[in-house]
């Protein structure tokens, strides 16, 4: 147990095939090579896995107990986590037991006075292996409950307050309390544009922020207010998630809601995962004229019939019936019922989405316009000026698998982060470097500051995902994009890159404020904290829209760098010379700064809602110009 918990350095001066295990998704989710020597765990064969005895939890339906106190969801996670777990324990002791035969049998052919220095370094680096993917299999389902803290901009409602508690002061510069989120047990966050979500662990997702495009999908269906759309400054439950088709004989809209276990978010639009496998839309994409679009639903939803009552007040001055999908707003959400297959993660970016499915295929749809659906597409529009209706419905609303550039291999996608118009992709390869498989990052779309990372700068479309050779040997499992900036993480958790744009200090790498346009489009390493050796482990990441970055580590301390104006960094607002003063802003911070989640400014923060007990941040989400963290132990007065 003590070995297995090692992380362990990072080895680079070790051969390849000593220093890689691969995890294959495929056939069932199992290790499947024939050949354990090659570094691989193999799956049990057939006559095996037949005579095992399974015992699974049975998930219930939303809105039942599912024994004492314990939600749908909430047993839904418990049972993938013990799955996911007893699969790799099972079959790291299974490989264990094999290696260990094919050592003892080497080593009495050597004799007795040789050593064998390959095949321990290589036991060495399955425990590293091991402790990465128990890592990760307990960050998706092991959330820990905590409070809502928002900073930042908060003009259009995404810092959870209500309006008229704002009419002074739009910009929160420290973290405060989302107050009536407290108690309902959320576990995951997702900042947006102008909007948030956040996932309670019941189930439910709550959203709050600028609902112009529909992306808080809020719309009351009560009978006091029939259809009447939230404004969304205070966050409010979130409905109406139905699976497509219905039950035969069952009323579209008489379906319970499914339980949501993962949450993702777009400039002006959201989508949720169900512990089904839907996926389900709300908001809209907008193209490069800022023209609204959103997913078709399903053939058998009923509720488009009140989409004449929900124009908006420029089709009702112009006397315009409502836009029909693919045009238009979706102001609830919607399932995207035309996945090809089960979702078990997602991201989105600026107008697009992309989704893993258990098959570990991975498939993108909306609007993208810049390669960032890292797929073949025909232009939205033709040459007239008319879009290309037929296009948009086939080919960029449903979703399709991306192109991977490079040689044809089998990839195991082990995580996937967006930035505004490029995306990244993080996969396990099956290549000739290495009998077991190496890690790599893909990335396409925009290059415009080099935030793609392949050392050269472009306005080009990258329609496909090709490899970025300069992280080959840094074993990279987590990546993610800001509007023209990108960050990645090491599977050790203490390594981080970033690229891209830098003039506001979101790269996080220089004293003194960069020049106007000041870009590096090769990936380099940064330090968390100014003359360190090693940071400390870094278990999130997250890069904001507004040219901000953030980190937060596995002792839950936030660090922040980049942008400051909107405060949205969290590291306060410097006091003003005199009375009026609005020179005062936040300024930029161009090397990553620990975030004091105690800093108050002045006396009347207190009396604001300023956080005034310490704590531990679990989740972070940067957005457009604010941020969302997830923290535990906090009160509020």
């Amino acid at each position: 147990t003590t070995a297995l918990s090692m992380a362990g350095a990072k080895r680079k001066n070790e051969a390849p095939q000593q220093t890689r295990i691969d995890y294959d998704a495929g056939a069932g989710g199992g290790y499947d090579a024939p050949d354990a020597s090659a570094g691989i765990f193999s799956r049990a064969d057939p006559h095996t896995l037949s005579r095992r005895r399974v015992a699974v939890a049975v998930t219930p339906t939303a809105g039942s107990s599912g024994g004492a106190g314990i939600s749908g969801p909430t047993l839904y996670r418990r049972e993938r986590y013990h799955r996911e777990m007893g699969q790799l324990n099972f079959e790291f002791a299974e490989w264990a037991k094999r290696e260990e035969a094919k050592y003892v049998a080497a080593i009495k052919a050597r004799g007795a006075g040789e050593t064998q220095r390959g095949p321990t370094r290589f036991f060495l680096s399955a425990i590293d292996f091991y402790t990465v993917r128990a890592r990760t299999i307990t960050e998706k389902y092991c959330s820990e409950v905590g409070d809502v803290l928002a900073l930042g901009s908060g003009d259009t409602g995404q810092l959870g307050w209500p309006e008229d508690k704002l009419n002074e002061e739009m910009t929160f510069a420290i973290p405060r309390v989302v107050k009536n989120l407290r108690g309902l047990g959320v576990i995951a966050l997702a900042a947006g544009g102008q909007h948030n979500l956040a996932l309670a662990e019941d189930g439910k997702a709550y959203s709050w922020g600028c609902n112009d495009e529909g992306c808080l999908g809020r719309v009351d269906w009560t009978e006091a207010m029939p259809d009447k759309i939230d404004t969304g400054w205070v966050p409010g439950l979130v409905k109406g998630f139905l699976p497509s088709p219905a039950p035969k004989g069952a009323p579209y809209d008489a379906r319970p809601d499914e339980s949501i276990i993962a949450i993702a978010t777009g400039d002006c639009h959201s989508i949720c995962l169900s512990d089904t496998g839907r996926v389900y839309f709300m908001g809209a994409y907008k193209d490069n004229e800022g023209r609204p679009w959103r997913d078709e639903a399903p053939e058998d939803d009923t509720r488009v019939a009140v989409e004449e009552k929900l124009r908006t007040a420029e089709e009702v001055e112009e006397n315009r019936p409502a836009e029909r999908a693919p045009r238009g707003r979706q102001r609830w959400p919607v399932h995207v019922n035309k996945l090809p297959g089960k979702a078990v993660q997602i991201a989105c970016g600026n107008s697009f989405n992309v989704a893993v499915l258990e098959n570990d295929s991975l498939v993108s749809w909306g609007l993208g316009e810049t390669g960032e659906m890292a797929r073949p597409l025909p232009k939205a529009r033709f040459q007239n000026g008319k879009y290309n209706m037929e296009a948009i419905s086939r080919d960029f609303l449903i979703p399709k698998p991306v192109v991977f550039g490079g040689p044809m291999m089998k990839r195991e996608v082990v995580s996937v982060g967006c930035g505004d118009y490029h995306l990244l992709v993080c996969c396990r390869d099956q290549d000739s470097k290495s009998s077991g498989g190496t890690l790599a990052v893909y990335s396409a779309g925009n290059n415009n500051y080099g935030q793609l990372g392949r050392g050269v700068v472009g306005e080009g479309e990258y329609k496909s995902l090709e490899r970025i050779d300069a992280l080959d040997d840094e074993d990279i499992v987590k990546a993610c994009g800001g509007m023209q900036h990108s960050m990645c993480l090491d599977a050790t958790g203490k390594n981080l890159f970033t690229f891209g744009r830098g003039d506001s200090g979101q790269l996080g790498r220089t004293p003194k404020i960069p020049t106007a346009g000041w870009y590096d489009d090769v990936p380099r390493p940064i330090m968390l904290e100014r003359g360190a050796e090693v940071n400390p482990v870094i278990s999130q990441i997250s890069a904001g829209g507004g040219n901000f970055s953030m980190a937060m580590t596995e002792d839950g301390d936030v660090y922040s760098w980049g942008f400051g104006e909107t405060g949205a960094l969290g590291h306060g607002q410097p006091p003003a010379k005199e009375m009026g003063d609005l020179t005062n802003v936040p300024e930029d911070e161009t090397l990553p700064k620990k975030m004091n989640f105690m800093k108050r400014t002045n006396a009347g923060e207190r009396k604001r809602g300023a956080p005034i007990s310490s704590g531990k941040a679990t989740a972070i989400s940067c957005g457009g110009q604010h941020a969302i963290i997830l923290a535990k132990k906090f009160t509020a007065p």
